[in-house]
C-alpha cells in the first residue's frame, strides 16, 4: 500500500502544479513567444523535492538565433541538437530557424504550498508507516498561497493573498482503493483500470464513452492541452524519457 500511496501522491502533486501557468520560476523575456510549464516532484507529505521547468520558444520568423533569459540550471535541449551560450542569465540559442524546447532545474520558491496529512481508521499516521496497513484512509490536502498583492480596502492599502485555482488529479489502483469520496469537491469521472493499474477490461465502446466524459470534464475546468489523456497518462510512468515520475 505504501508504494501505491507514494506513486499516487507523486503523480497528484506533479499534475497539480504542472497545469498551472506558474510564471516567474524562470526569467521572463519579450524577445520570443515563450511558454512555460512547471513540474514538481513532491514527497508523500507534499514537500517539493525537485522542480523541473519546461520552456518552449516559438521561432515564428525562422530566426537563426533566439534570445532568451533564464535562471534555470542543468538546461537540456529536448527538441534537437541546437546549442546555446549563457551569460548572466541571458541565453542565446543557435536556433537555425527552429523552435526550441528545453528544460532545466529551478530552486525558486513555488507560489503555492501544499501539505498532505493522513489518518487511518481515525488516527493520524505518517505516510512512511502505511506499508502493510489497511482500513479507512483519509488524505487531507491543504493548499496555501505564498503570493500577495497590494489592494485598497476601506481606504487602507493592505497585502492581499493572491488566489489560485488548484486542480488535483489522482490515479488510484482499484485493486487497493475502494469507495473513493471527496470533500470540498467531487469525483467527476471514474475510469477503472483493474489490470495492473494501466488497462481496463471493459468493452471499447464503454471505455470510449468514459474517456469522452473525462475529456469533457477536464476542459470544462479550464484545461486546454490538446491531448489530455497523453498528458495525464505518461507522466507517472518510469519509461517516460524525461520525467520518470515514480515513488523513488
Amino acid at each position: 500500500m505504501k508504494k501505491q500511496l507514494l506513486r499516487l501522491v507523486a503523480l497528484m502533486t506533479t499534475l497539480m502544479l504542472a497545469v498551472l501557468p506558474l510564471a516567474g520560476l524562470a526569467e521572463e523575456t519579450d524577445a520570443v513567444d515563450k511558454k512555460e510549464t512547471v513540474f514538481v516532484l513532491a514527497g508523500a507529505d507534499g514537500t517539493p523535492l525537485d522542480i523541473v521547468v519546461s520552456e518552449k520558444l516559438h521561432n515564428a520568423d525562422g530566426a537563426a538565433t533566439l534570445n532568451d533569459a533564464s535562471n534555470l540550471t542543468d538546461i537540456e535541449n529536448l527538441s534537437g541538437d541546437e546549442t546555446f551560450t549563457a551569460e548572466n542569465g541571458a541565453l542565446v540559442w543557435d536556433a537555425q530557424g527552429n523552435d526550441i524546447h528545453y528544460e532545466g532545474k529551478s530552486d525558486a520558491e513555488l507560489p503555492v504550498g501544499l501539505k498532505i496529512t493522513y489518518t487511518l481508521v481515525g488516527a493520524d499516521i505518517a505516510p512512511a508507516d502505511l506499508a502493510g496497513k489497511s482500513g479507512h484512509l483519509v488524505m487531507t490536502l491543504d493548499y496555501s498561497t505564498k503570493v500577495t498583492a497590494k489592494a485598497t480596502v476601506s481606504g487602507e492599502e493592505i497585502d492581499m493573498p493572491v488566489p489560485f485555482f488548484m486542480a488535483t488529479l489522482m490515479l488510484a489502483d482499484s485493486a487497493n482503493f475502494k469507495n473513493v469520496t471527496v470533500e470540498n469537491g467531487k469525483v467527476l469521472t471514474l475510469i477503472p483500470l483493474p489490470l495492473a493499474g494501466l488497462m481496463c477490461d471493459q468493452s471499447p465502446e464503454a471505455l470510449l464513452a468514459q474517456m469522452e466524459q473525462f475529456l469533457a470534464d477536464c476542459r470544462r475546468m479550464g484545461f486546454t492541452h490538446k491531448n489530455l489523456l497523453t498528458f495525464f497518462t505518461l507522466m507517472p510512468l518510469a519509461v517516460s524519457p524525461k520525467l520518470k515520475c515514480t515513488d523513488r
